[in-house]
């Protein structure tokens, strides 16, 4: 996956995994296959069980503080 799409920048990472596009009739977001794709997650998202969150494999992931031993 060499490519990504921004549609809203404040939205979170998705990606489509089927082998054809998607339009969200919600927003308008075109999902490309296997495109990350930065979009609000609608409720029509939420709905499609080919679109999943996807990760960042170049973010830097944030430790989570240990928690205290008592």
């Amino acid at each position: 996956m060499e490519q990504r799409q921004i549609h809203d920048k404040t939205g979170v990472w998705l990606v489509n995994t089927a082998l054809f596009p998607f339009v969200d009739p919600e927003s308008g977001c075109r999902f490309e296959p296997r495109v990350p794709t930065k979009a609000k997650e609608t409720d029509w998202v939420k709905g499609q069980s080919v679109i999943q969150k996807w990760i960042d494999p170049d973010e830097p992931v944030e430790p989570k503080p240990a928690k205290a031993a008592k």
